[in-house]
């Protein structure tokens, strides 16, 4: 038997799920259910109000408003938001619970290039949407970066776009970040 319980919530808002994941000890099913359906019932309310949020703020906030709380009281033993492949992840204090976050390759989403193992962090994956053949910096065709928060991670992982590679590389070499990012060529470069 599963010594966790996980609840899965999915929301769609503009066109995107939105999936939460709630994890509880294993004798508290029923509490960890009807914690899903409130906790449901709460965000959709959160969310008719809050559409216009970008995707970023509206994972930043239900995690923030909604899951961190939840964690703190140790109502749950984690939670995850992902809306759109960026994902903010918590654990409570005194667990430990990893999630593993799977890293999709861009010529094919259903296979994965790389998996990271993190308990409170956040993933924010960005992708060049067309080549730039002015760009004088070899270009990336996808940069993937964690950080403590989302914000933090999506506007890294914006930055590595708009540097290029070999910039970026020192950038994240002064800042001891952590991520993936990968060139025009499919050239994957681990950021330790």
């Amino acid at each position: 038997m599963s010594k966790y319980i996980t609840k899965t919530i999915v929301i769609n808002v503009k066109e995107i799920p939105y999936t939460i994941k709630l994890i509880s000890n294993s004798n508290s099913d029923e509490a960890a259910t009807i914690h899903a359906i409130t906790l449901k019932a709460k965000l959709n309310s959160y969310l008719a109000i809050n559409e216009s949020l970008s995707n970023i703020n509206l994972i930043k906030n239900i995690f923030e408003k909604f899951l961190r709380p939840l964690l703190d009281r140790r109502t749950l033993i984690a939670a995850a938001v992902n809306g759109g492949g960026d994902i903010q992840t918590g654990v409570a204090k005194g667990q430990d619970y990893i999630w593993n976050i799977a890293i999709e390759n861009p010529e094919n989403v259903k296979n994965n290039i790389y998996t990271y193992h993190l308990q409170n962090g956040a993933i924010a994956t960005e992708s060049l949407k067309s080549e730039s053949s002015d760009s004088k910096q070899p270009l990336l065709k996808q940069a993937t970066i964690i950080a403590a928060n989302l914000i933090e991670a999506s506007d890294l992982a914006t930055k590595a776009l708009t540097m290029g590679e070999q910039q970026f590389a020192k950038l994240s070499k002064r800042l001891a970040l952590h991520g993936i990012l990968i060139n025009q060529k499919n050239t994957l470069t681990v950021l330790n």
